[in-house]
């Protein structure tokens, strides 16, 4: 790499250029929900389509709630964060800073949650000192995973996806 330029980071691979008002298809209280950190810190945000395959929330199975799209969310500041999403529950997000970079995928260590609960149609959202890791490949190679485990004061907290292979759909803020 020459000297002078910076390597991108692997969550901006996962950002590919795609329409903007691709978030249309994900729920209101999910965009604003796991998002309520952001500010004017918000880069961009990517939905990825798929399975959800698992959810817990504070040790509770709730992946029959699980929705069948998880967002990347990436902040000017270098955190990045997932955000699973469950109907009645709003989000469970995951967030953290880069910890490992691959060609094929990258680790983030995750040192809070961010719970979203809905009340009265409206997400609360509370963060939680977390102690994980979510686990990730990129989606250029077809099927991308999401792996995401973390402990807090609350309970366990985990989730697990795999993309339907299609390029995800993002946004970029300014």
């Amino acid at each position: 790499m020459p000297a002078g330029t910076m390597k991108k980071p692997f969550h901006a691979r996962w950002l590919p250029l795609a329409a903007v008002g691709a978030m249309a298809s994900i729920p209101l209280y999910a965009q604003d929900s796991g998002l309520a950190e952001a500010g004017g810190n918000l880069s961009s945000r990517a939905a990825l389509e798929g399975t959800c395959v698992a959810l817990m929330v504070s040790g509770d199975d709730v992946s029959d709630r699980c929705h069948n799209v998880v967002l990347n969310a990436v902040y000017k500041d270098g955190r990045s964060e997932f955000i699973f999403l469950a109907r009645d529950l709003a989000t469970a997000s995951f967030s953290g800073d880069e910890e490992k970079d691959t060609p094929e995928g990258a680790a983030l260590r995750v040192d809070r949650v961010i719970l979203a609960t809905l009340q009265n149609n409206k997400p609360l959202p509370i963060t939680l000192p977390a102690n994980g890791t979510c686990v990730y490949s990129t989606p250029d190679f077809g099927r991308a995973k999401v792996t995401c485990s973390a402990s807090t004061v609350r309970g366990d907290f985990s989730g697990s996806f795999v993309s339907n292979g299609k390029t995800p759909k993002t946004e970029r803020f300014q």
